[in-house]
């Protein structure tokens, strides 16, 4: 389960809609929204660091723990992308989910795991 909610859904959640929503409304006028934002911004930040050691640890304790958790975040990001597409293509643009998925990909490469395409 921490897998799932703090690893994937956390991971693609919070930068799409507290960086990449905050981003959009900011250059359409409403700036003041990042001020009620910012809190979940500096959240994520703290516990996105906290998750990968976390993370970290545990794939590096064996090949099959690192082959199990593997087979989580694959199959957890592709439920969680499919979940999403449909609020981003309707606020966002699809091109701001694909930059969220590329930012995670790139996060999960970092802890030493590959990223899992949609």
């Amino acid at each position: 389960m921490t897998v799932a909610q703090n690893v994937v859904s956390d991971g693609l959640v919070y930068p799409l809609m507290f960086h990449k929503l905050d981003e959009h409304l900011s250059a359409n006028g409403a700036g003041q929204v990042g001020m009620l934002t910012e809190f979940m911004r500096l959240w994520f930040a703290e516990s996105q660091r906290w998750v990968d050691a976390l993370l970290k640890t545990v794939i590096n304790e064996s090949p099959e723990n690192k082959a199990m958790v593997q087979g989580w975040v694959d199959r957890w990001s592709q439920r969680s992308l499919e979940a999403l597409a449909p609020l981003a293509a309707k606020g966002l643009g699809a091109a701001a989910l694909q930059a969220v998925q590329a930012e995670f990909i790139a996060r999960l490469k970092k802890i030493g795991l590959t990223g899992a395409a949609a």
